[in-house]
């Protein structure tokens, strides 16, 4: 496990994307770079093996739906 803190990975897909590009999370985990990337306006793609943390990622995707936590 490697969950790093959404305002460092937000600064890191802020410097290396635009808007709109597609961010790719080969091993998505929780859903952190996924999750930044939404609020950042970036599309985006997770992979992840495991049924528990992709329920894990989909649920912080719904639950930030609206909220800007980074902001």
């Amino acid at each position: 496990p490697c969950q790093l803190p959404l305002k460092m990975i937000s600064k890191i897909i802020e410097g290396a994307s635009n808007k709109n590009d597609i961010v790719l999370d080969p091993m998505m985990g929780s859903g952190t770079t996924v999750l930044a990337a939404k609020l950042l306006g970036r599309q985006y793609i997770g992979i992840e093996l495991s049924g528990k943390y992709c329920e894990i990622a989909e649920k912080r995707l719904i639950e930030n739906k609206l909220q800007k936590e980074l902001f």
